[in-house]
C-alpha cells in the first residue's frame, strides 16, 4: 500500500505537535522485536502517558524540526521508535518506560536521550528513569520540610515534664535543707 502524500503531511504534523508539547523524548532500536512484543511496548507506554511512535526515518527529521528535540535527528537510522513523555507529574516516563522494558527484552537498544534542547547521550537514560515521579517527589519534600517541625514539637512537649522535674527536685532539696530561723 503506497504511501500518499496527504498521510506523510499528517504524519509529519502529528509527530511535530507531540515534539513541541513533550518533555522528554527516548529513542530507541526495535530491530528483532516482534509485532506482539512491540505491541506490549505500546501498551506499557500508553498506560503511563508515554506517546509511543515507530518513525518513518526522513519524515520524522522533518517533523522534528523546529522543536526542542531537532537535535534528535542525527540519531534517526534504521528501525528507530521514539517515545514522548509528556505528563507534568513524571517527566521520566519515557525513559522509565524503555528501561524497564529494556531489561526485560535485550533486543531494544536505546539510541539516545533528549531534554529541553540538549542531546544526552544514551547512558543518561539510567539517570533519567531514576528520578521520581511527582507523587515520590512530593513526598520527599514533604518529610523533609515536616521533619524540623517534629523535632520542635517533640521539645516543645519535653517542656511541660522537665518543668515538673525542675520543680519537684527545687522542693526536694527545699525540703531537705534545715531552715535558719535566727
Amino acid at each position: 500500500m503506497p504511501t500518499t502524500q496527504e498521510s506523510k503531511k499528517k504524519f509529519i504534523e502529528e509527530l511535530n505537535a507531540l515534539a513541541s508539547d513533550a518533555l522528554l523524548a527516548v529513542t530507541a532500536d526495535y530491530r528483532g522485536l516482534s509485532a506482539a512484543e512491540l505491541s506490549d511496548l505500546r501498551a506499557r507506554a500508553a498506560r503511563r502517558g508515554v506517546t509511543l511512535r515507530v518513525l518513518k526515518n526522513t519524515l520524522a527529521k522533518r517533523a522534528l524540526v523546529g522543536t526542542a528535540y531537532e537535535a534528535l535527528s542525527g540519531e534517526i537510522s534504521g528501525p528507530t521508535l521514539i517515545a514522548f513523555s509528556h505528563a507534568e507529574k513524571e517527566p521520566g516516563a519515557a525513559a522509565r518506560i524503555l528501561c524497564d522494558y529494556r531489561r526485560e527484552n535485550e533486543k531494544l537498544k536505546v539510541k539516545s536521550v533528549s531534554l529541553a534542547h540538549e542531546l544526552l547521550p544514551a547512558g543518561d537514560i539510567d539517570r533519567l528513569a531514576d528520578l521520581p515521579t511527582h507523587e515520590e517527589a512530593l513526598a520527599k519534600l514533604t518529610g523533609l520540610m515536616s521533619a524540623p517541625l517534629a523535632r520542635l514539637l517533640a521539645v516543645m512537649r519535653k517542656i511541660p515534664s522537665q518543668v515538673v522535674h525542675l520543680t519537684s527536685a527545687y522542693a526536694e532539696r527545699k525540703k531537705s535543707q534545715p531552715t535558719d530561723l535566727s
